[in-house]
């Protein structure tokens, strides 16, 4: 079995042949480098929109392809080598970095428009919405909402769910049966522990129920490099698209993405000038010569 930093190196290989061998067809059939790095970076786009297409955002059992029992969702790694490839094929045409982001793909898209990169994306984007409307939100997003309104009891628990994520030493010193009406009551019903009902200490059982209501909430993790690729690029309707299960995630995603391109402009108009400067086998090719800082996981 290949593990991931095997795969990772044979697919950095792979892509250091790929370009070495783009540039010896343009040396012995004397067609333009312009040509061939396009080419070459046309079929990267292309791998990971079928990727997006036929693999991620789909209910269990639908997607096009058969064997895919759950609902995949695209990974950064993924999500970061189409940005980069969208960005590498604007800047083949233009000197300025595009903000937002989104008019990159747009202008991708009329010039290679048999990909249809937008339609692909909207597609993805209308499935993740999909996806996120019938898994609702999960019950640390009602108390952190809760808490944003100003309700005591729901912030004060959120206090303590946040230490003990923080460092799990502090559980001993919160007492967690003060918490037990909030952490047992939902929607005005009883929440009975999906282990079963413990016995005895209601601090115990009061403490196993705030570790399901984390454990609970890690099924967003996956979710959340798709939302801040959605965020980075400005995407044109990603206020509405997560409804009231992800709303929350997506605000601080689009406010921490707002506050790191005003705190590193001077960085980015130097990486700018830096792009005016790349050769032209560097830009066709899609080399690394620089450090590329429009990874939007930033």
């Amino acid at each position: 079995m290949v593990n991931a930093g095997e795969r990772s190196s044979n697919e950095t290989r792979e892509e250091s042949e790929g370009a070495l061998m783009a540039r010896r067809v343009a040396s012995a059939q004397r067609l333009p480098l312009d040509r061939v790095g396009e080419n070459y970076l046309r079929n990267r786009l292309e791998l990971a929109l079928v990727h997006l297409q036929f693999f991620h955002c789909w209910l269990p059992g639908s997607a096009p392809l058969k064997g895919i029992d759950v609902t995949l969702w695209p990974r950064g790694e993924l999500l970061d080598q189409l940005h980069s490839v969208v960005i590498d094929l604007f800047m083949t045409g233009r000197r300025n970095l595009p903000h937002p982001y989104w008019k990159a793909y747009k202008w991708v898209n009329k010039l290679l428009p048999k990909i249809r990169l937008v339609r692909t994306v909207d597609q993805l984007v209308e499935r993740a919405r999909n996806r996120l409307r019938e898994a609702g939100e999960s019950y640390l997003m009602r108390l952190n909402r809760e808490a944003r309104k100003g309700a005591t009891q729901a912030q004060q628990l959120v206090k303590a769910l946040r230490e003990i994520q923080g460092d799990v030493s502090k559980a001993s010193r919160i007492k967690w049966e003060d918490h037990e009406q909030l952490l047992f009551r939902q929607d005005n019903k009883s929440v009975h522990l999906v282990c079963g009902d413990l016995p005895g200490d209601a601090r115990l059982r009061c403490y196993a129920r705030a570790l399901e209501i984390l454990a609970d909430d890690l099924r967003y993790e996956r979710i959340r490099p798709f939302l801040q690729w959605i965020a980075y690029i400005g995407y044109p309707n990603h206020p509405k698209l997560p409804g009231d299960a992800c709303t929350a995630i997506l605000a601080k995603e689009s406010e921490l993405i707002t506050y790191w391109f005003k705190k590193n402009r001077t960085k980015l108009r130097v990486a700018q000038h830096r792009l005016k400067k790349r050769t032209a086998d560097e830009i066709k090719i899609g080399l690394r010569s620089i450090p590329v800082i429009y990874s939007f996981r930033v």
